[in-house]
């Protein structure tokens, strides 16, 4: 994947109202697609600018927040239709607005369900899933994936992408089942299994703490820390388990030697 692709899959690309300001009170009417703190794209019946420097509003679309924001034009091309699309970055923002630009994006996203997902089957396979999880930006899955109810967390957690995992991890709805599924997939972030160590709904689950100092992405320091808060069974158990980190593991069979001598 491009460079160009990996910006577009961190942007929100369902299209906002938004207007180009012209001379004086001009506003024209466009739709700002691709949002996010680094730019916007603007679509529209709109004059190829003179100057690289323009204003704009982008606006939520019940219209109760609406942000004007200085850009300078990259990019001008044109779509099939014949509308103007204009590439706008942001550069130099004010110290708060892109978290206020985030914020619009989270409202908006919020409030969307997105079609590729809810009109999936019930039966539906796992290539079927994934494939219309591949039509859903990558902004809205993890906005999603944060707040999904059981439903949605079961057909995100087969997403490939690993802040949707983690996103998911850090749900407050999930329940203990899901996320020992969730600590058997490989593509875990070292981050994402940090927190579900730390995390207090599953800091006393036995089970879900030698999942974690087993995964192949787990940190030296992580699985260490897990197993200095468990007893000897419990090490016993984790010793066990392939995957464990052979110089952590031992470091316990160690441990357990000297305790079972004293």
């Amino acid at each position: 994947m491009g460079d160009e692709q990996n910006r577009a899959a961190s942007r929100f690309r369902a299209a906002l109202p938004a207007w180009l300001h012209g001379d004086g009170d001009e506003r024209l009417a466009c739709t700002a697609e691709d949002l996010s703190k680094s730019g916007v794209l603007l679509v529209g019946p709109l004059p190829e600018p003179v100057e690289p420097d323009v204003r704009l509003t982008v606006a939520t679309p019940g219209g109760d927040v609406r942000l004007e924001l200085d850009g300078r034009v990259v990019h001008v091309g044109r779509s099939a239709d014949g509308q103007v699309r204009l590439g706008v970055a942001f550069e130099g923002l004010p110290p708060g607005l892109g978290e206020r630009i985030e914020d619009l994006v989270s409202r908006v996203v919020e409030g969307m369900k997105p079609a590729a997902i809810e009109l999936l089957p019930k039966d539906a396979s796992v290539d079927e899933i994934r494939a219309a999880l591949a039509r859903v930006p990558v902004a809205h899955r993890v906005q999603l994936a944060g707040r999904a109810d059981y439903r949605h967390r079961e057909i995100l957690r087969h997403d490939s992408d690993p802040d949707v995992l983690d996103a998911l991890a850090r749900n407050p709805h999930s329940a203990t089942p899901e996320v020992m599924a969730l600590l058997r997939r490989t593509d875990l972030k070292p981050g994402t299994l940090d927190h579900v160590a730390s995390d207090p709904r599953w800091t006393g689950q036995e089970e879900i703490r030698i999942l974690i100092a087993t995964h192949p992405r787990v940190t030296f320091q992580t699985a260490d820390r897990i197993a200095g808060r468990m007893d000897a069974l419990a090490l016993d158990r984790l010793i066990r388990r392939p995957g464990l980190h052979a110089g952590l593991k031992q470091k316990l069979m160690a441990q357990l030697a000297k305790k079972h001598r004293g």
